[in-house]
C-alpha cells in the first residue's frame, strides 16, 4: 500500500542512485519521483550548493587559530655616516635571516617563537682597527613572545563566540537543506498527482467520446427506420463534437503536466507512461498534536535567534578597550664565528626578559553604539520571528488536518456519485433503445457522468496532495540525517 509520508531517503546514498534507463512504458510511482528528484533534479543540486556556500564562514572563524610560519631574509651594504663619526665603518655588509612560528589559542593567547641571525662583515675604521675589533661578527637571537588579551576579547571570548556563530550557521544551513529538499519533493509529488489526474481525465474524455460515438451510431440506425424525433441526430452529433474538443483540451493538459514533471525529474518524456498508484484512496492518518519546539521550521527560527544572541555577545565583548599583557624572553649570543654565536645563545648566558601592558581605545566614534543597537534590534527581530513562526505553524497544521479530512470526504462522496451516475447511464441507454425516453436524457446522463468522473479524480488528487502537505508540515515527508559539524 502506498504510504502518504516518510519518504525515507538516507543522506549517504543521495546522488548515488543510478539513472533509470527509459523504458516504454515507463512505470511512474510516487517513490520513483522522490528518488529521482533528490538525485537528479537541478533544484536538488542547487540546494546542495547553497549549503556548501555557508562553509566559508566556518573556515574563516577557525582560521584565527591556524598555525603560521614566517621566513625572512635580507642583505644590506652600508657606507653611511653617523653622528659619532668615530664609530662609522668604511663599509658594512649585513646578512639577516630568520623564521618564526605563531599561533593564537582559543583563550585569547598569542604565542610566537622566532629565531633571527645577523652576520656582518665590515671594512673597519681606524678607531676599530686600533682597538682590535673583529671585522666579522654574528648575532643570534631566540625569542618567545606571549600576548594575552585581558579586556577586549577577554581571554578569547569573542573569538570563541565567532566560531560558535559559524557552527550555528552551518547547522542552520544543514537544517535548511532538509527543509528545501522537503519543499522540492512536495512540489514534485504535486506535479506527479497533477499529471496522474490529467491522465485519468484524458482517459475519461476518450471514454466519453466513445459513448457519444456509439450514441450517434444508434441514433443514425433509428433514424433510418424513422424512429427518431426531430433534431435527435443533429443534437447527438453536436455533442460528439464537444467531446472531441474535450479530448483535445484534456490531451493538452496532460502533455503539459507530464512535460513539467519530467523537467523536474531531468528526463525526456517517454512515449508512454504508466502511473503506479497502489491505493487511490488510502485511509486518513490518525490526527496527532504537533510538538512545535521539535519541528524543523521552529528549530530554524530558534537557531537564527541563537546566532543573533551569540553575535550580540561577541560584539559586546569587542566594544571594550584593548588591554594586552605582553611577556617576552630572548636568548642572545654573539661571536665572530656563527656557530659560536649560536652556541652562546643556546647556553642562555645572555638572556633578555621583558613584561608590559598594551592599551588602545578610540574616542569620538558612534560606530560602537551603532553596532550594539543594530545587533540588539536583530535579536528582538528574531524573537518576534520565532513567535510568528510558531503561530503560523499551528494554524497551518490545523488547516492541513482539516484539508485532509475535507478532501477525503469529498473523494469518498465523489466516488459514490460516479457509481450512481454510471448506473443511471446504463438505465437511460437501455430505456432509449426501448423507446421509453428521449435522447436528451441520455446526453444529460453522459455529461453528468463525465463531470462527476472529473470531480472524483480531481478530489483523489487533491486528497493525496493534502496528505503530502500535512506530512511536510509534520516533518514526515522525507527524513534525511543532518550533517554533523565537527571542529574546534
Amino acid at each position: 500500500m502506498m504510504t502518504w509520508k516518510n519518504w525515507l531517503i538516507p543522506f549517504s546514498i543521495v546522488g548515488c542512485i543510478p539513472a533509470v534507463a527509459l523504458a516504454e512504458p515507463l512505470i511512474l510511482s510516487p517513490q520513483f519521483v522522490v528518488d529521482r528528484t533528490l538525485t537528479s533534479s537541478v533544484e536538488a543540486k542547487n540546494i546542495e550548493t547553497k549549503e556548501a556556500l555557508q562553509k566559508r564562514s566556518w573556515y574563516q572563524a577557525r582560521s584565527k587559530f591556524d598555525n603560521k610560519f614566517t621566513v625572512n631574509g635580507s642583505y644590506e651594504i652600508s657606507k653611511s655616516e653617523s653622528l659619532t663619526q668615530v664609530f662609522s665603518n668604511d663599509e658594512d655588509r649585513t646578512q639577516s635571516y630568520g623564521f618564526g612560528f605563531s599561533q593564537k589559542l582559543p583563550t585569547g593567547t598569542n604565542l610566537e617563537f622566532t629565531y633571527a641571525r645577523q652576520t656582518r662583515s665590515s671594512e673597519l675604521n681606524s678607531f676599530a682597527q686600533a682597538n682590535g675589533l673583529s671585522p666579522d661578527w654574528s648575532l643570534d637571537t631566540l625569542a618567545l613572545n606571549i600576548t594575552q588579551e585581558l579586556w577586549q576579547n577577554l581571554f578569547g571570548k569573542a573569538d570563541r563566540l565567532a566560531v560558535e556563530v559559524a557552527r550555528e550557521n552551518l547547522k542552520n544551513a544543514s537544517l535548511q537543506k532538509i527543509e528545501d529538499y522537503e519543499q522540492l519533493v512536495l512540489t514534485a509529488l504535486n506535479q506527479f498527482w497533477a499529471a496522474y489526474v490529467a491522465q485519468q481525465n484524458l482517459q475519461h474524455s476518450l471514454a466519453s467520446r466513445d459513448r457519444f460515438r456509439n450514441l450517434v451510431q444508434t441514433v443514425q440506425n433509428k433514424s433510418k427506420l424513422g424512429f427518431t424525433a426531430p433534431g435527435e441526430l443533429a443534437q447527438s452529433q453536436a455533442d460528439l463534437e464537444e467531446q472531441e474538443q474535450r479530448v483535445k483540451s484534456a490531451s493538452f493538459t496532460y502533455l503539459s503536466a507530464v512535460d513539467l514533471l519530467f523537467k523536474t525529474l531531468q528526463m525526456d518524456p517517454p512515449s508512454d507512461v504508466t502511473f503506479k498508484v497502489e491505493d487511490t484512496l488510502p485511509a486518513k492518518p490518525k490526527e496527532q498534536s504537533l510538538v512545535l519546539d521539535t519541528n524543523r521550521s521552529i528549530q530554524l527560527a530558534k537557531q537564527k535567534l541563537n546566532m543573533s544572541q551569540l553575535e550580540l555577545e561577541s560584539v559586546e565583548s569587542q566594544q571594550s578597550p584593548a588591554l594586552n599583557l605582553v611577556a617576552e624572553a630572548s636568548l642572545t649570543g654573539g661571536d665572530a664565528e656563527p656557530s659560536e654565536a649560536f652556541s652562546e645563545a643556546l647556553s642562555g648566558t645572555r638572556p633578555i626578559y621583558s613584561v608590559g601592558l598594551q592599551f588602545a581605545t578610540s574616542f569620538g566614534s558612534n560606530l560602537r553604539q551603532g553596532e550594539l543597537a543594530h545587533f540588539r534590534s536583530q535579536v528582538m527581530e528574531k524573537e518576534y520571528a520565532l513567535k510568528i513562526a510558531k503561530d503560523q505553524l499551528s494554524v497551518a497544521h490545523l488547516e492541513a488536518q482539516r484539508e485532509v479530512n475535507t478532501h477525503f470526504k469529498i473523494a469518498e462522496s465523489a466516488s459514490r456519485q460516479v457509481s450512481f451516475r454510471d448506473k443511471a447511464v446504463k438505465e437511460f441507454e437501455r430505456a432509449y433503445r426501448q423507446g421509453r425516453t428521449d435522447i436528451f436524457n441520455v446526453i444529460q446522463a453522459y455529461n453528468s457522468l463525465f463531470t462527476n468522473q472529473t470531480k472524483a479524480i480531481r478530489a483523489i488528487g487533491d486528497y493525496h496532495i493534502a496528505l503530502n502537505k500535512l506530512a511536510a508540515i509534520q516533518d514526515e515527508l522525507i527524513k534525511i540525517p543532518q550533517t554533523e559539524i565537527k571542529g574546534r
